[in-house]
């Protein structure tokens, strides 16, 4: 049995390449509480904190046979989590952007039965996106979404790790953005 502890990055990294899971937990291990800190530091909110290394770690597992570092792994995760933080600051001035643009149009009251006609639709769409992930995705992101419990709350009901909720609802969001694009982000915000 491998001693992954004594690895270092460079070995770790390359084993993460190959596939190797328990590779990955301990890089995983060494790095959150850090990072965690640091972009909590940066973003003064733990949910979106928790977020943002979720998808810089599941990049790093997704993507680490293309990624090719120029640095240590340290530097790089800290780059990712740091550019992560600046799409997410991005993202909410483009969101507020449309938000206002959104209030805006209900301000002058234009054709409201042709938007909820549309509201109704894209929800219906989306039920039934949802209702098509596996089992695990599925009810973690209801949870999450639906009832609005907290992943903390969401592990106990499920009887799962809260790393496990994390990804599932990850998982499932990624999912949906993909076939829908920025628009089930939309409608989470707005509409659910």
């Amino acid at each position: 049995m491998k001693n992954y502890q004594t690895y270092g990055d460079v070995q770790l990294f390359d084993l993460i390449r190959k596939g190797e899971q328990k590779a990955y937990a301990e890089m995983y291990g060494r790095y959150w509480a850090v990072l965690y800190r640091h972009a909590l530091h940066m973003v003064r909110d733990e949910e979106m904190a928790e977020d943002i290394l979720q998808d810089v770690f599941l990049n790093l597992w997704d993507k680490a046979p293309q990624i090719h570092l120029r640095s240590n792994i340290a530097n790089y995760l800290y780059t990712a989590v740091r550019n992560r933080i600046f799409d997410q600051w991005s993202h909410a001035r483009v969101k507020e952007k449309y938000a206002d643009s959104y209030r805006e149009f209900l301000r002058q009251g234009v054709c409201e039965t042709d938007f909820m006609v549309r509201e109704k639709e894209l929800r219906r769409l989306i039920e039934q996106e949802v209702a098509s992930l596996p089992e695990n995705l599925r009810k973690s992101f209801e949870l999450s979404r639906n009832a609005h419990l907290t992943y903390h709350e969401i592990s106990e009901e499920l009887g799962i790790s809260e790393n496990s909720v994390r990804n599932n609802v990850s998982r499932a969001l990624k999912v949906l953005k993909d076939k829908f694009g920025d628009m089930v982000v939309l409608y989470f915000i707005f509409l659910n």
